[in-house]
């Protein structure tokens, strides 16, 4: 009998891993008004090009070149244009799963974005991460000196990459390379170069220095 009971066991684990939401299963079945230069179909040859080691380039709907970069089970990094870089990522959050879709546009100096969907990519309405403000950028120095660094650098370009290894999210400022060498050389002491959040099941919440 208990044989039986640790087979039947097995076998409900089994079916629950072959069920597990995947980022290939996020990616595949986004619709198309979060993916818009990328329908299903061209989407499914990305993968097949990617699966069989290929270099080929898929084909946006601008005629721009899209291709996987990387793959794994709960993140898929891949480029939607020349200018374009995206990371599909499968969060666990509580009982369910949900995805962090980040996107970087290259303008020509990458500015990022990240937004978060349920498994059926309905949007989530509830505040998964917070973007920073300009003082949680500061030094401890830097934080008396915020009107001279607002007027130096009135918006953040900042590019976002997820870590899978230990479910962190990495903010990185790109000031340096929009402000001219004289301006920037005035405030990058009271700049942090980077932030990072950690994944809690719920939110990513910011790591204290």
């Amino acid at each position: 009998m208990k044989q039986i009971f640790m087979a039947a066991l097995l076998l409900l684990m089994s079916i629950h891993s072959a069920m597990a939401f995947s980022a290939v299963d996020a990616f595949t079945s986004a619709p198309d008004v979060v993916l818009p230069l990328l329908p299903k179909n061209t989407r499914l040859d990305m993968i097949d090009y990617f699966n069989s080691g290929t270099s080929i380039a898929s084909k946006n709907k601008l005629d721009g070149e899209a291709r996987i970069l990387s793959l794994t089970d709960k993140v898929l990094r891949f480029t939607m244009s020349e200018v374009s870089e995206c990371q599909v990522v499968v969060l666990k959050y509580g009982k369910e799963e949900i995805i962090a879709l980040i996107e970087t546009l290259k303008t020509p100096i990458a500015d990022s974005r990240i937004s978060f969907y349920n498994s059926r990519w309905e949007p989530i309405e509830k505040s998964c991460f917070k973007e920073p403000e300009l003082k949680t950028w500061l030094t401890k120095v830097g934080s008396k000196k915020i009107d001279d660094v607002r007027t130096a650098l009135p918006f953040m370009l900042v590019q976002y990459e997820y870590n899978s290894e230990d479910n962190t999210l990495t903010l990185t400022s790109n000031a340096e390379q929009f402000l001219s060498r004289e301006a920037y050389s005035g405030i990058s002491q009271w700049l942090k170069p980077s932030l990072k959040y950690a994944w809690n099941g719920k939110k990513f919440t910011l790591v204290k220095e």
